[in-house]
């Protein structure tokens, strides 16, 4: 027995803790622990899933790989993507299955541009996972050491990972045509072999937009905020910036970082589901779903704001006001829509803030893959259980207030 808390789900109080989730009650943790490992056979189905190179979107793009799924997944990064994912012990399983695309969803007119040349490539789409969004953003100096490895062409990365990105180098130059539709099927191994022979190797330019400043002090390269060589337990470089967008009040938020918030946290979902739809309404007799990935901050109800991030707050809500929007309607084709939180995984807060926060005993109660799981639920639910749920905001796997 342990001092009693209160359980970070159910908010009862306990003394007994669970044996994988010390900050959850004994009841709460089995439920938890049963839906992370919670799974279903998603052979045949396709998913594009945004933002999958780390953290939440990579556990997501796995358990569907897992799961049976073939997974169109997008990224600023691509190459660094494919060699994260060609570390995966069971990379040989699901390898022909992954196609990943670069996409920088601050370009609108390349996003539209995208989901046209994925609804011309691909016969079918059944799961969107709209992930990618800008909490925090970040100087080009915490991605500068990308660059490299992204400049790259095709034949020079590792010959593990170019089949991922064959896709991204035909969508790249323009060379998609109908004689290309065979990814509709189930391997892809024909369009492989088609790109590579025609030997598509131009820069992705997703990668190369990233590092250049467009705000005053961007061009900044300080080793001592961006330490070289020292990175994040996911990969990602250390940032020890004293202030960040976490804290900021309204009159510290640039028009820059405002636009870029609503641009990657609404708007490109927006566009992602809008112009997909046709795609996904073709394959009429199976359920779709559509999972657009929020949080707390953006809801209205039961909730006292706080002063912080109010921008961030902003394009949340205005994820929630299109998902209550539009999910009757695209329920009326068989796209079931919701808005999940996938629970608190990491702090957001200046390294040193967070630090001192950790020393406290003040820790994320979940992880990236605990995030995945309350992501996917809706559509395991719905593909094992029939329970076609939709126009809904799910916190810890069960409906809550807008």
């Amino acid at each position: 027995m342990h001092k009693p808390q209160r359980c970070i789900v159910c908010k009862n109080i306990f003394s007994g803790w669970h044996f994988f989730y010390p900050q959850l009650c004994i009841n709460c943790g089995d439920f938890n622990y049963a839906k992370r490992n919670q799974t279903a056979d998603l052979k045949g189905f396709f998913a594009l899933v945004t933002g999958a190179r780390v953290k939440i979107g990579y556990a997501v793009t796995l358990k569907l790989l897992r799961a049976g799924a073939t997974v169109i997944a997008t990224t600023r990064f691509p190459h660094d993507a494919a060699k994260r994912y060609a570390s995966e012990s069971d990379f040989g399983e699901w390898k022909n299955r992954l196609h990943i695309y670069g996409l920088d969803l601050r370009n609108i007119a390349r996003v539209e541009r995208f989901t046209q040349n994925i609804a011309s490539f691909y016969t079918r789409l059944d799961i969107i996972i709209n992930n990618a969004a800008q909490t925090i953003r970040r100087p080009p100096a915490f991605y500068q050491h990308l660059v490299e490895f992204e400049a790259l062409s095709l034949t020079e990365l590792p010959a593990e990972i170019q089949p991922l990105l064959v896709g991204d180098r035909s969508l790249a130059i323009g060379k998609l045509n109908e004689e290309t539709k065979f990814l509709g099927s189930d391997e892809g191994k024909d369009f492989e072999d088609a790109i590579v022979a025609n030997n598509l190797s131009l820069p992705i330019n997703s990668a190369l937009t990233s590092p250049l400043p467009l705000l005053p002090g961007d061009e900044q390269e300080d080793a001592a905020l961006f330490p070289p060589g020292m990175y994040e337990q996911d990969g990602q470089q250390i940032d020890l910036c004293p202030f960040n967008s976490w804290l900021m009040k309204d009159d510290e938020v640039s028009i820059l970082e405002l636009l870029e918030v609503h641009v990657i946290n609404a708007i490109a979902p927006f566009i992602i589901n809008s112009r997909l739809k046709k795609l996904m309404i073709d394959k009429k007799e199976t359920s779709k779903y559509i999972v657009n990935v929020s949080s707390m901050e953006g809801r209205f109800n039961g909730v006292d704001k706080p002063w912080r991030h109010p921008h961030t707050n902003m394009a949340k809500a205005s994820l929630h006001m299109m998902t209550r929007t539009c999910a009757k309607e695209y329920a009326k084709h068989h796209i079931f829509m919701n808005c999940v939180d996938p629970g608190w995984i990491s702090f957001q807060h200046p390294y040193q803030i967070a630090k001192a926060m950790q020393e406290r005993g003040d820790k994320p109660p979940f992880d990236a893959i605990d995030a995945a799981a309350r992501i996917c639920d809706p559509i395991y639910v719905g593909f094992n259980e029939g329970r076609n749920l939709f126009g809904k905001f799910f916190k810890d796997y069960t409906e809550t207030e807008w």
